[in-house]
């Protein structure tokens, strides 16, 4: 077996910059939501307005919408790719509802079927993937 000739740590590493971050305006995000096909603007109000991501609300259902509350409950769900088993839960904090969105949350839920699971679903009513 040979040696190793050179120090791996000798050499200076690559740095990469992070990209900066430019969240839409508020003007900006309402005209988006004035124009944004109906059926997602709940979609969109939601990402705009909690930070959630986007696999966290497509695993978001109804019996974590509290409008009582006005809250987003914490779920547990599988973390995909993570190790352990499938069941291993990833436990997300509660969101507050502030107001627009709370009333567009409950807009969307009127127009909802009662026993639909999901809180965003596709226009066929599947849930999104």
């Amino acid at each position: 077996m040979g040696r190793i000739q050179s120090n791996h740590r000798a050499h200076p590493t690559v740095k990469e910059e992070k990209p900066s971050i430019d969240p839409l305006s508020f003007p900006e995000m309402k005209l988006f939501l004035e124009h944004v096909d109906p059926h997602y603007r709940a979609y969109f109000a939601t990402a705009f307005l909690t930070g959630m991501r986007p696999n966290e609300m497509i695993a978001l259902k109804w019996h974590n919408v509290d409008f009582e509350m006005r809250a987003i409950h914490g779920s547990g769900r599988p973390r995909p790719g993570d190790r352990g088993t499938s069941q291993d839960p990833l436990i997300l904090p509660d969101i507050d509802m502030l107001d627009p969105l709370y009333k567009i949350l409950h807009k969307h839920r009127e127009g909802c079927p009662e026993d639909m699971k999901y809180v965003f679903s596709t226009k066929d009513g599947k849930p999104t993937r």
